[in-house]
């Protein structure tokens, strides 16, 4: 089952590919690492509402895979518009 995410955890750093630490929402709480291996055994785990394309994938950059809605490579990234905690 598909878990909807409503908020994220950041860490302030210069390379905006690792500020998102975590994802939750009313199922608990995840780390970015835990929900990339999860999403590479299920696409579907995870979605999000503040996206066209509400499923989160997996992108990588300078070898470090890091979450995104899919459709974000030619967007802006509305994992940034998710609500920190």
């Amino acid at each position: 089952m598909s878990k909807l995410v409503k908020f994220v955890r950041k860490q302030i750093l210069v390379d905006r590919y690792d500020i998102i630490t975590h994802i939750g929402g009313d199922w608990g709480m995840v780390t970015q690492a835990e929900a990339i291996k999860e999403i590479k055994k299920d696409p579907n785990a995870y979605y999000v509402k503040v996206s066209v394309v509400p499923r989160l994938t997996i992108a990588k950059h300078l070898n470090h895979e890091y979450l995104i809605t899919e459709g974000d490579e030619m967007k802006r990234d509305f994992m940034r518009e998710i609500p920190d905690r």
